[in-house]
């Protein structure tokens, strides 16, 4: 039976708490405000649809991170933990390795690179800790890499140099602490970034703590409400959000209330708890948590200057996108999420196009991919 997953039912990781960096070198930070203005979503948004071929090779239940390229997406199926590789309008063409503790193997991949000059697929598998490259064309395992820390995502810098992210903080010999560190390519670490202030031992996260965007690398740490530009020795901030109408907790309350556990503490209160950001050439997109689970999604206009907030229900319910997950990443400057059939067939939609993918499904479908921007 595969998952139903709503996107008011967001997938909260529970993680052993990082720290966080509190000074920046960057003086030009950029205030993001965002407001609820009243949008008619209806008629501004603008989607495509991909639904995934289904069969027994390959069933996909929600899609934790997902790549492009010129004729192929790669996938995590986030239940499974198999890596899968369909053509660019859904076909299936075959799985990528196998879950397991064999050196072509991964057991828990957590992130997905294209690297276009080797054309290699490489998968970051957080539990072993390790990197399994695999021929992009034959889908043929390599050679793999072992990371002397453990990580819960990690990214790849336009040098080829690797950023890691840990759900507890590095420390050094001289006990300092730090959200993340930078290796080079064969993951030899080449020093520690992100200084921490604050270090809780539980917190929220709605999913991966980077982006990409116009090749860049961006840290978005979820409990500090901060973005940050990640280049190969420096972590700068980039855009400090504000989000009119909800209290986000300042350094003095998390450090009195959350040193011991963040996520009891903040699920029981109003604040907002985690935020996670993505952006495209002209949108800055984020989901965040209210208190324990309480979902919204926001979009800020970076050409207008504009926003606009909803709430994960009434963001659906705007767009008769029914099953729709959160943003997973961006292509094409799109965003891009799935759609549950399942959930979709049962709540129906007031879009033809999808309407009539939906009757043509079988039940328990793989998820449909949806790429969407505004007009």
């Amino acid at each position: 039976m595969k998952t139903t997953h709503y996107f008011i039912g967001l997938s909260i990781f529970l993680l052993l708490v990082s720290c966080i960096q509190n000074k920046t070198k960057n003086g030009d930070v950029k205030t993001i405000l965002f407001e609820d203005t009243y949008t008619d979503l209806a008629e501004k948004i603008n989607c495509q649809f991909i639904p995934l071929e289904t069969n027994d090779s390959c069933l996909v239940s929600t899609v934790s991170d997902i790549v492009f390229n010129s004729s192929r997406l790669y996938l995590i199926d986030g239940k499974s933990n198999l890596v899968f590789a369909f053509s660019l309008s859904g076909e299936f063409i075959s799985q990528v390795g196998n879950v397991g503790s064999g050196p072509s193997e991964y057991q828990y991949p957590v992130n997905l690179h294209i690297d276009k000059i080797k054309q290699e697929l490489i998968v970051a598998d957080a539990n072993t800790p390790k990197l399994v490259y695999y021929g992009l064309k034959t889908l043929k395992y390599k050679r793999q890499l072992r990371s002397d820390d453990y990580f819960t995502n990690c990214a790849w810098l336009p040098n080829g140099d690797i950023i890691l992210a840990s759900g507890s903080s590095y420390v050094t010999p001289k006990r300092e602490r730090f959200y993340a560190q930078i290796t080079d390519e064969n993951l030899k670490r080449k020093q520690y970034v992100c200084p921490c202030s604050f270090d809780p031992q539980y917190r929220l996260a709605i999913g991966s703590v980077f982006y990409t965007f116009q090749d860049q690398v961006y840290l978005n740490l979820p409990f500090l409400h901060s973005v940050y530009q990640i280049s190969e020795t420096t972590c700068e901030e980039t855009y400090a959000i504000e989000l009119k109408g909800f209290q986000m907790p300042d350094q003095n309350w998390l450090k009195a209330n959350a040193e011991e556990n963040y996520f009891a503490a903040l699920s029981h209160s109003d604040y907002v708890s985690a935020i996670q950001c993505q952006e495209t050439n002209r949108y800055l997109y984020i989901t965040f948590l209210v208190g324990g689970g309480k979902d919204y999604i926001a979009f800020y206009d970076k050409e207008q200057k504009s926003s606009m907030i909803y709430s994960g229900y009434d963001f659906i319910k705007e767009t008769s996108l029914n099953g729709l997950s959160k943003v997973i990443t961006t292509y094409n400057d799109t965003f891009v999420a799935t759609i549950n059939p399942d959930v979709l067939k049962e709540k129906g939609t007031t879009i033809e196009e999808l309407a009539q993918l939906s009757q043509s499904l079988p039940a328990e479908s793989n998820p449909i991919l949806c790429l969407f921007t505004f007009k």
